[in-house]
C-alpha cells in the first residue's frame, strides 16, 4: 500500500443471481462472475443465447461438455463463438495435469481454450507456437468465415469452404545444427494440424542420422501434404528426435 493513495476496490465482483424456473428447478442459484465488460453466465443452451444475442455474456465449459456440443452442436458452436466468448478448461480427473488437443475447440471458434501451463506435452507446445504470431501477444484474428454471420462453417467440413481455396504443401528437410551435446542418433518428424481432414501426424519423418546430434544432414526426400482443406487454421510442426524417441525439440508455424 503507498501512502496516500486511495485503494480501490477489485473489479472482479461476485454476485448471486436467481434464474428463471423453467431453467431450473425450485429456484436454484448459480454464481455470476461480473469483470468490467463480460458477465460468467449460466449456458442455458444455443437457441436461447442466440435469441438473448447478449455479446458481454461468456459461457464456460469443461472439456467434455464442451466435446459434447462440439459433436452434436458444432455449427451452433461455430455461431455461438461469433458473438460471443467461450471458456474451455482441462476437466478436474486431469490429476497428473496433462492436457487436451486444443486445436478442436480452435477450429470451432472458442476464443479461450485453457491449458495446464505446467505440463510441456503436444497440446502445449501447439498452444505456444500458435501464439507467437502477432507479436506474442496473445490475439489472433479469426479467418473471416468464422466471424461473418453470412457465412456457415462445420469445423468437421471435408471440402474447401466456399471462398476458400486448398492448398498444397511440400517440405523438405535438409540439416540441424547442434541438436544434441551426445553423440546420438536424430530424426525429424513433420506433422499438421487444423481441420480433423488436415491433421496428419505420425506419416512424414526422416530416416535416422547415426551418432551426429551435432550437425546431422538428412535425405532430402519431400513431404507432400496435397490438399489443406483450410490453409489459415493449419499449422506444420517439426519434432526433432533422438533415435530412443525422445523429443529434442520442436518448432511450429503457420503454413500460409
Amino acid at each position: 500500500m503507498l501512502p496516500g493513495k486511495k485503494q480501490h476496490k477489485s473489479s472482479h465482483v461476485s454476485v448471486l443471481k436467481k434464474i428463471p424456473s423453467q431453467y431450473f428447478d425450485s429456484g436454484r442459484k448459480v454464481h455470476f462472475q461480473v469483470n468490467k465488460s463480460f458477465i460468467l453466465s449460466f449456458f442455458a443452451g444455443f437457441e436461447v443465447a442466440e435469441e438473448e444475442n447478449c455479446s458481454f455474456k461468456m459461457s464456460s465449459f469443461a472439456e467434455a461438455t464442451a466435446l459434447g456440443y462440439l459433436r452434436t452442436y458444432a455449427i451452433e458452436l461455430v455461431n455461438y463463438n461469433k458473438r460471443q466468448l467461450s471458456r474451455i478448461y482441462p476437466k478436474g480427473a486431469r490429476v497428473e495435469s496433462s492436457n487436451f488437443m486444443p486445436q478442436i475447440f480452435w477450429n470451432s471458434g472458442c476464443q479461450l481454450v485453457s491449458l495446464n501451463f505446467q505440463t510441456p506435452d503436444l497440446a502445449m507446445q501447439l498452444n505456444q507456437g500458435r501464439f507467437e504470431y502477432n507479436g506474442n501477444c496473445g490475439y489472433l484474428l479469426k479467418p473471416d468465415f468464422m466471424r461473418r454471420d453470412d457465412r456457415i462453417f462445420d469445423p468437421f467440413a471435408e471440402t474447401p469452404v466456399d471462398g476458400v481455396i486448398a492448398a498444397q504443401c511440400s517440405v523438405q528437410v535438409i540439416s540441424g545444427q547442434f541438436l544434441s551435446d551426445k553423440k546420438v542418433g536424430t530424426y525429424v518428424e513433420v506433422d499438421m494440424y487444423g481441420l480433423p481432414t488436415d491433421t496428419i501426424r505420425k506419416e512424414f519423418r526422416t530416416k535416422i542420422v547415426p551418432a551426429n546430434g551435432l550437425n546431422p544432414v538428412y535425405e532430402m526426400n519431400t513431404f507432400c501434404f496435397r490438399k489443406i482443406v483450410l490453409p489459415e487454421l493449419a499449422v506444420l510442426r517439426f519434432g526433432v528426435y533422438d533415435e530412443n524417441n525422445k523429443l529434442l525439440g520442436n518448432y511450429l508455424f503457420r503454413c500460409f
